[in-house]
Formats: C-alpha cells, sequence, structure tokens
C-alpha cells in the first residue's frame, strides 16, 4: 500500500484565487497563492518551500518519483501550472516565487529570466548603470544575446538609467526590468 500523502492546508479566497499554506520547519508558514482553477493540477502534492539564495527568493517545491530513472527529482509549483518539460524555465514577473497566478507566470528562455532581475550591487542606484571614476562618467551597459553593449557615457546618472530602460525596451521586450526613473 503506498504511503499517504500529507496535504497542504488550502484556503480557498472569492477573488478567483488560493492560498496553498507551506509549514516549514525551518522558514515557518509561508504562503503559495495560485488561480483557484489550477488547485486541481497542484492537489495530490505535499509541498514544502525552497529558498534560492542568490535570488533570495523562496519556491514551492515537492518531491516527485520517476519510474524510469528510479529516483527522486523536485518539481517547482509553477512548472506544474505552466505544464512546463523538464528543463523549462519559469519566471515570475512579481519576482514572487510564491506568486503562481497565472498572470504572474510566464515561460522563458534563460536570457529572458535573466533579463527580468533587479539591479545588483554597485555605485549606482538603477540596473544597466555604473560608474566610471577615471573618465567622470556614468556608462550605460545592458546585455543581449551573450555580449554586453555599451550604450553610452553620460554626466549623470539619471540619464545614464534611460538610455539604458530604452534599450532594456528594445532588446529584453516584455522581460525587461526597468528603472523608475
Amino acid at each position: 500500500m503506498a504511503p499517504k500523502i500529507k496535504k497542504n492546508k488550502v484556503i480557498h479566497l472569492k477573488n478567483g484565487l488560493s492560498k496553498v499554506i507551506i509549514k516549514s520547519p525551518k522558514f515557518g508558514i509561508k504562503e503559495c497563492i495560485i488561480d483557484t482553477e489550477d488547485y486541481i493540477k497542484i492537489e495530490k502534492y505535499n509541498w514544502h518551500v525552497t529558498y534560492k539564495k542568490n535570488t533570495s527568493n523562496f519556491y514551492a517545491t515537492t518531491n516527485l518519483y520517476i519510474p524510469e530513472t528510479k529516483k527522486m527529482t523536485t518539481i517547482k509549483m509553477h512548472s506544474i501550472i505552466l505544464n512546463c518539460k523538464k528543463r523549462e524555465i519559469v519566471d515570475h514577473k512579481d519576482f514572487n516565487g510564491l506568486n503562481n497566478c497565472k498572470k504572474n507566470i510566464r515561460k522563458s528562455n534563460f536570457n529572458q529570466n535573466v533579463w527580468n532581475v533587479r539591479k545588483y550591487t554597485g555605485k549606482s542606484k538603477f540596473k544597466g548603470v555604473h560608474f566610471r571614476k577615471d573618465r567622470g562618467k556614468w556608462i550605460a551597459r545592458i546585455g543581449f544575446n551573450g555580449k554586453r553593449l555599451t550604450l553610452g557615457s553620460f554626466n549623470n546618472e539619471i540619464d545614464a538609467a534611460k538610455c539604458f530602460n530604452e534599450a532594456a525596451k528594445k532588446y529584453q521586450g516584455e522581460f525587461a526590468y526597468l528603472n523608475e526613473v
């Protein structure tokens, strides 16, 4: 007889969304949001949270046994909701790995997923902008197709950020993370 799978508590809200409550001994109680219509896809699994240090984000995951390989594998909830194949990537528009509503998640390739990230550390408060001391200028750069493109040098940080935003719209489209300027 197969072991009984412990199910997570689910709260169905009136707005077409549901909260999946995940109790973690390490991270406490986390709530994952899904479209109620997707509950049927995820209800048979026991969900736990995984923390990804490089993105500072939590994700709802479950462990599955694959009979063909006789191995366990970890699958993310968003991959089940979008019916992803192995190695397909899912991007969260709002950067919240526990918001698995279909309006917030989309399939992406590696580059698209990387484009939709916030600013990395550095002197500038804007993504795609850094200061060159030797020139006394702010430099705007963007990554595209495996290359770093220098967009220009500017007297102030805001103009460099605006330049980055225009290039991001052009090269990265809907996956672009734009600076607030």
